[in-house]
């Protein structure tokens, strides 16, 4: 894939994603909202390949009890705001990268389930399957987890995303951002005292969906937080060359020689969170075109 295509494909996510968290107050009261009792009745969104929707997961959406979600469930009368949405018939194979955002020290706890044509349930992903990322380079702090669905193998038609009853009021870990600072730069830091995060059933949460393959590198770029131009060189480097003496400009090239190397060895691990550090730390000592490099080698 070219990096044309492949900054094309990033920026309709990318650009269409949560580049920032509202400043709305949620709405924690369910008993207002339109209820469903049964998951049929839930309004439905149509859901094809480069897909990005932001949604805010409280009291104004539809909500409907965990039970009829999952037969496993105790009965009970106790709602939770729920989206659904419908795999077009003609995608052979998509990635759903959901994400649930930190703020205020609270995040919305989602569970997914994929039923088929009849609504049955065929799967279910809990917040034990999301992974926590730190605010990292532009990244918004967040959980997320990649689900690959292949619709004409595994029969999934609906997608339903709800409240994660059994970690209510649970809390995660997360990185101090001191701490994450200490790591980036490789420097023994002080200790904080624990930060956390608790989960809650009110929040926000991006969803996406891409080809299967695409949903690593959109973590990747949201860690990386910039897009790359198709030239290697930005107007800052540019003009941070022109600036510098023959000598300096030998120096800088000497170590742009090592941070390349780095980076194919990196990749040629398979270790793409050291690459990914590598990039950002060579961007930090005023070499911005190692993201560029980088992304160049993904494209290949």
């Amino acid at each position: 894939m070219k990096l044309k295509s492949l900054v094309s494909i990033v920026a309709a996510f990318t650009v269409s994603a949560c580049s920032g968290i509202p400043e709305k107050e949620l709405n924690t009261d369910f008993s207002s909202s339109a209820c469903c009792s049964q998951l049929s009745a839930l309004p439905i969104t149509q859901l094809s390949i480069r897909f990005n929707q932001q949604v805010i997961m409280d009291g104004y959406l539809p909500t409907i009890s965990s039970s009829l979600l999952n037969e496993n469930t105790e009965t009970d009368n106790q709602r939770f705001p729920t989206i659904a949405y419908q795999i077009s018939g003609t995608t052979k194979s998509l990635s759903l990268l959901i994400r649930s955002y930190i703020k205020d020290d609270a995040l919305f706890a989602p569970s997914i389930y994929i039923f088929d044509k009849q609504w049955r349930l065929l799967s279910q992903y809990t917040s034990d399957n999301f992974t926590y990322y730190p605010a990292a380079m532009q990244g918004l702090e967040r959980i997320e987890a990649s689900i690959t669905l292949e619709p004409q193998r595994d029969n999934s038609e609906f997608i339903v995303i709800s409240t994660d009853k059994t970690t209510l009021n649970s809390t995660i870990n997360r990185m101090h951002p001191e701490a994450l600072y200490s790591e980036s730069q490789q420097i023994i830091g002080y200790k904080q005292l624990p930060l956390t995060a608790t989960l809650s059933s009110v929040g926000f949460i991006d969803v996406t969906a891409s080809k299967p393959k695409n949903s690593a590198v959109l973590t990747l770029l949201a860690e990386l937080g910039v897009l790359s131009n198709d030239e290697p060189e930005n107007l800052d480097s540019k003009q941070v060359s022109q600036l510098l003496t023959p000598t300096d400009k030998t120096i800088q090239k000497m170590q742009w020689l090592d941070i390349q190397k780095e980076i194919d060895q990196a990749l040629k691990s398979d270790d793409i969170k050291q690459a990914v550090f590598v990039a950002n730390q060579a961007a930090e000592q005023g070499i911005p075109e190692a993201k560029d490099y980088l992304l160049k080698q993904l494209a290949k």
